[in-house]
């Protein structure tokens, strides 16, 4: 009659980790075929395939958080805040603010 214990992700005090954001990565500028749009970022949502999807995350805001090396300390979390503003394609989001094109880290939307 022993009892196999699951795998759990619970803290000392009991509680459960849940996540609450959700990764996405930055694509890109906004541009056509002659202009480039600098200051609106193109954003892959993870797990969001259509348009009714990405309506949840419309109006809800972004941080781009990464490490700052300091003279003396241990490196520092910084983040660039932006805003979903609306969807672009079948999956993805566009965001007013001058985010780091090109990189796949956590994205995260509260």
């Amino acid at each position: 009659m022993a009892e196999e214990k699951a795998a759990s992700t619970k803290t000392a005090g009991g509680r459960e980790h849940v996540r609450l954001y959700t990764r996405g990565t930055i694509l890109g500028h906004k541009r056509g075929k002659s202009n480039q749009h600098p200051s609106t970022s193109l954003v892959k949502i993870e797990g969001v395939q259509t348009k009714e999807e990405v309506e949840f995350y419309l109006g809800k805001k972004l941080a781009y958080v990464y490490r700052v090396e300091r003279c003396c300390a241990r490196p520092v979390p910084e983040e660039l805040a932006a805003q979903v503003l609306r969807c672009h394609s079948t999956s993805d989001a566009l965001s007013q603010q001058n985010l780091i094109p090109g990189v796949s880290e956590n994205i995260m939307y509260n």
